[in-house]
């Protein structure tokens, strides 16, 4: 059998690759084979030469299927991607894995914002939609949290895009922190439609372009903003 460095060719990986076809390494030699490589990495000029050779390759359908056959139940504490159920989204939202939640999606996430203000008014209704005043989707502190209507929320993000600002998102966060999360006449908590900005002067005395202070403002529940506009009898 010749000896010395020679380069292996096509038809040597072919009769090598027929030669172990359907054999399988057995638990002792795995386990050497880890101890081996542990602590071990590939440098750079390694990696780049790998990821050069795979460029432009595709799987074909059998690795696929193959690959998601070895990676069934590989899930949340079996993966080696886990992080302990919390992760952000595309979209810059934290979520929380609570698989018993109500409000869950299809893969038991719950966004950690809706957690947040549950643990404060307990469980909202579907449609409640979770507001972050300072525009950080990942910032869930107590203080940064707006609980309202969809509706509502819509109407603000419209309103926040118009250069005529009323109150700015830094005033919105100072009165709500004045208000310590309770309505400023009733003292109740607020219902799912959270706390509301209210004008004691009414805008239409003051423009749309007039500076308010903190004094001009308060903070309403939705039953003592409605009774103050008329929308409901006391």
């Amino acid at each position: 059998m010749p000896t010395g460095v020679y380069e292996r060719t096509a038809a040597h990986r072919a009769i090598n690759s027929a030669a172990q076809r359907g054999k399988r390494l057995s638990a002792d030699t795995k386990a050497k084979i880890s101890e081996a490589q542990r602590g071990r990495h590939l440098s750079e000029e390694h990696r780049a030469r790998i990821s050069e050779v795979q460029k432009g390759k595709r799987l074909s359908i059998e690795t696929k299927a193959r690959m998601s056959k070895a990676q069934r139940g590989h899930y949340r504490e079996r993966n080696h991607n886990w992080k302990g159920g919390r992760w952000l989204d595309k979209y810059g939202y934290v979520r929380i894995l609570q698989p018993d939640h109500p409000h869950a999606d299809s893969q038991g996430y719950v966004a950690e914002s809706r957690l947040v203000a549950e643990s404060v008014h307990g469980l909202l209704p579907k449609e409640a939609v979770i507001h972050h005043v300072n525009g950080d989707r990942a910032d869930n502190s107590k203080g940064n949290l707006l609980i309202c209507t969809r509706s509502y929320h819509t109407w603000f993000h419209e309103r926040m895009k118009r250069k005529r600002v009323v109150v700015s998102p830094a005033q919105r966060a100072r009165l709500l922190k004045r208000a310590e999360g309770r309505c400023e006449r009733c003292k109740e908590l607020p219902d799912f439609r959270g706390l509301m900005i209210h004008h004691k002067e009414l805008r239409k005395m003051g423009g749309s372009q007039r500076i308010y202070e903190d004094t001009d403002l308060e903070v309403l529940c939705g039953v003592c903003h409605d009774l103050i506009h008329g929308l409901i009898d006391k």
